[in-house]
């Protein structure tokens, strides 16, 4: 099970760096989404956007680096949940046609009852990263006294490895899936 830890850990590392990256690529695009929620006051909407994207880079680097782990956990647990309740009220409203913002490996989808699923699924993930607390491969083991060798085996480099691998087959998946949809959408304008 501590291996499930450590790489449920990468995956949200990966999750939010590159959902980070996505959204400081396209800034204006990401406060535009943050303004579709309409969940904010117009004066809020910028500065939020700009913040959540920063708090995202922030806890992707400390997951990676298993740096505060417990606290970079239970950070990754808010944002979600933060994010679950913005897509759950915009569904209450009745506002499905809108993007969930979620950019990198999560992709870019309308939102949805199976985005809430995901989201819940992945909080899950993080209170247990955070609960189970596990040294492999974290600089919190290195501060604590272990020695490199134990703390960053090789078995580390295979969890990191198919964490990896899980992401890359993430952003396939994701992909594939916008092209099916793309192509769907053609189809239904020439008929």
């Amino acid at each position: 099970m501590d291996d499930l830890a450590v790489w449920f850990r990468f995956v949200l590392a990966f999750l939010f760096l590159s959902t980070a990256w996505s959204k400081h690529k396209t800034m204006g695009e990401h406060i535009g989404v943050v303004r579709d929620y309409q969940l904010l006051p117009e004066r809020l909407t910028e500065p939020f956007a700009k913040a959540e994207t920063y708090v995202e880079l922030l806890l992707g680097l400390l997951l990676l680096l298993g740096l505060f782990q417990p606290y970079a956990a239970a950070g990754s647990v808010v944002m979600l949940l933060i994010y679950t309740g913005a897509i759950t009220v915009n569904l209450w409203r009745g506002r499905t046609e809108m993007s969930c913002g979620c950019g990198g490996v999560a992709g870019l989808h309308r939102i949805s009852w199976k985005l809430v699923l995901r989201n819940l699924s992945l909080a899950c993930a993080g209170a247990w990263v955070g609960a189970q607390n596990i040294p492999q491969g974290t600089i919190d083991a290195l501060l604590a006294g272990v020695a490199w060798e134990s703390a960053f085996d090789l078995r580390f480099a295979v969890i990191f490895g198919c964490s990896v691998l899980t992401m890359l087959a993430w952003t396939i998946a994701n992909e594939l899936g916008s092209i099916q949809e793309e192509f769907r959408t053609l189809l239904e304008g020439k008929s």
